[in-house]
Formats: C-alpha cells, sequence, structure tokens
C-alpha cells in the first residue's frame, strides 16, 4: 500500500515538471494524472484519525 502510493506521488510529481510546461497533453496522460491525484488523495483521507 505504501509502495503503491510512493509510485502514484512519484508519477504525479513527474507529470507536473515534465507535461505542465507543454501547451498540449495527451488525454491519456492527463487521465492518468487525475487518477493518481484522486488515488492519493483517497489514501490520504483513510489515513487521517479523528
Amino acid at each position: 500500500m505504501l509502495v503503491d502510493a510512493v509510485v502514484k506521488l512519484s508519477s504525479i510529481v513527474r507529470y507536473v515538471i515534465s507535461e505542465a510546461a507543454q501547451s498540449t497533453v495527451p488525454l491519456r496522460k492527463e487521465i492518468k494524472y487525475v487518477s493518481n491525484t484522486l488515488n492519493c488523495s483517497d489514501l490520504a483521507a483513510k489515513n487521517i484519525k479523528p
């Protein structure tokens, strides 16, 4: 679980660094970015203790 989170987070950072400067991004990459972001958000929400 932790390994998956780190892989997804590194993918998000890689996307932001390499693709954000581009004027256009393939939809496949954009969908993967959004999916990874949502998955990381879900993991963070599950690990927050009240």
